[in-house]
This record gives structure tokens, C-alpha cells and sequence, in this order.
């Protein structure tokens, strides 16, 4: 099975609320599986944004009010990799550089 861990930081128009600022929210990609998903940390969870098979068709997600990781999970668990994949990444990287909270 092919599998890369990775993701690249954009500039978007996504808001995070920090404190009393608010300042715009890195969206994060990783792939798995052929599958591609945008996600971010809002809040202390991880939101789902966007799944999409590498060939760039999209995959259907339920309402954007239910699409933390945890809920995903439950939902797609076909996609166990990916979610799987999503986690190491926040785990290795954005708390191993001290950037929750």
C-alpha cells in the first residue's frame, strides 16, 4: 500500500479564535491511501475541512457542525488510515513544536 504522511501549511481565510485576538487558522493537508484531507485545529479539536481521493474527486462529508476527527472516525471508518495518518501528524508535529496552545 502507498502511504505518505505529509502536509503543507496555506494561508486561508479559515478564523481561529485565540484569546481575544483572532487571527487566520493554517490549513494542513495530509495523504493516505490515495485519499487527501484539509484539516485544522479549532479550538483544541481537529476539523475535518475537505476529503479527496488523489485523483481530485471529492468525498462526501456530513454537515460542516460534525466534522471533528473523533466524529469522523465513527462515521467513515473505512478511511481508519487516514484519520490514523491525521493524528500522528498533529501528535509529531504540532505538539512536538509546542504550537497547541
Amino acid at each position: 500500500m502507498s502511504e505518505r504522511y505529509g502536509s503543507r501549511w496555506r494561508k486561508d481565510a479559515f478564523l481561529a479564535a485565540t484569546g481575544a485576538a483572532e487571527r487566520y487558522a493554517p490549513t494542513r493537508h495530509t495523504e493516505c491511501d490515495g485519499r487527501l484531507a484539509a484539516w485544522r485545529l479549532d479550538r483544541g479539536a481537529i476539523q475535518i475541512l475537505e476529503v479527496r481521493n488523489t485523483a481530485g474527486a471529492a468525498v462526501p462529508l456530513p454537515a460542516r457542525a460534525c466534522t471533528d476527527l473523533a466524529d469522523m472516525r465513527e462515521r467513515f471508518p473505512e478511511y481508519t488510515r487516514l484519520w490514523d495518518a491525521i493524528r500522528h501528524e498533529f501528535w509529531t508535529h504540532t505538539v512536538a513544536r509546542g504550537l497547541l496552545g
